[in-house]
Formats: structure tokens, sequence, C-alpha cells
């Protein structure tokens, strides 16, 4: 479940991040102002705070925790897609197929958003590792999902009692598994981001 909850709401963070970034990026004017003034509105609450008043409001369910992730995150999606859709506006092929007569819906969809989906892909791995220990923190707070659903979060908050009765493995190997996933997402993350980015293969060349 605690996988499930990074993967969905990653999901949904960046498709909603993208369609915000590509209306603030490509068309500008009003659009983009209010756009990047809701993110930076957004951004300024510390989001650990953000995250637990919104889910004392909305209560425990998975589809609440979902939402609540993909919501919430969405403004770090966006601000990565608007400021990637600004440089490749002004590219040379962008520029090209404008002149060539090109409409928005086919330049956007022929050459912008599959130069985002590298950026967005690897921040999306970083992102599904904070939700997990997000869901984690918010599952031993006791407002995730409810007790009775097998996360790592709630099994940390059923263990800790039995920490120093006899049976410290009900909480050590939850947290073990948290840490892995973490690492092994932030490890993921590394890869996508040598592997995609043209400028990090050629400096290692």
């Amino acid at each position: 479940v605690s996988v499930t909850v990074g993967f969905v709401g990653a999901a949904i963070a960046a498709t909603l991040g993208l369609a915000a970034g590509l209306v603030a990026g490509y068309v500008g004017g009003r659009s983009d102002r209010l756009i990047t003034g809701v993110i930076d509105l957004v951004l300024s609450v510390p989001y650990l705070v953000l995250v637990i008043v919104v889910a004392s409001v909305l209560g425990r369910s998975l589809l609440n925790v979902v939402l609540l992730f993909g919501v919430t995150a969405s403004p770090i999606f966006a601000r990565t897609a608007r400021a990637e859709t600004l440089r490749i506006r002004e590219s040379g092929y962008v520029l090209a197929a404008r002149a060539a007569g090109a409409g928005t819906p086919r330049i956007l969809a022929r050459h912008v958003v599959p130069n985002l989906v590298g950026p967005l892909l690897t921040l999306a791995t970083f992102e599904i590792s904070a939700m997990i220990f997000y869901e984690a923190g918010l599952s031993f707070l006791g407002l995730s999902v409810p007790p009775n659903v097998p996360t790592w979060g709630n099994m940390l908050q059923a263990g800790r009692k039995s920490l120093f009765t006899g049976m410290p493995w009900l909480s050590v190997f939850p947290g073990f598994a948290i840490a892995l996933s973490g690492l092994a997402m932030n490890l993921t993350g590394d890869f996508l981001r040598d592997v995609l980015d043209p400028r990090v293969r050629r400096r290692a060349r």
C-alpha cells in the first residue's frame, strides 16, 4: 500500500504539473502569472505542515491519501515543466515548426511534451521516495489510511510498543523496508538523470 501511494500519487502530481506547466510556459501572459502565483503560494507553506493539515480535514482513507499527495506535490512538477517549456519554446526546432505552419497542439505533442518526459520522470522517482516516507509518517501519526490497512507506517505505529519488550522486529522490518525502498527510488532517479540528460552524458565522456 505504501508503494502504491507513492507511485499513484506521483503519477497524479506529474499529470497535473505537466498540464499546468505547459499552459504557464507556452501560453504565458495572465495564465503564466496566475499559475506561477498559485505555485509560489503552495510552495511557501512547509510541505509536512500542509500535508498534516489537509489529511486531518479529509479523513483516513487510501483514496484521500493518494489524492492528497498527488495534488500537493503537483506544484513541484509544474515549476519544472514550466521552466523546461520556456526553454524548449525558444529552441530552433520549435521555431522552425512554427514557421512551417504547425499549430500549437501539434508543437506541444510532437516537440514539447516528449522533451519533458525525461526531467519529469526523473523528478517522479524522487517524489515517489518522498511520498513513501510521508505516508509512513502520516500513518504513524494516525492520519493516513485506516489502522486495519497494512501499510509500513501502520506497522511501525502498531509495533512501537513492542520495540523494547522482546519483539523489536515488529518495527525494525517495516522501518528497514521504508529505508530500502527510498534508497532504491533515489538511486533509480540518479540513474535516469544520468541516462536521460545529454549534458551529463557529454560531461561523462
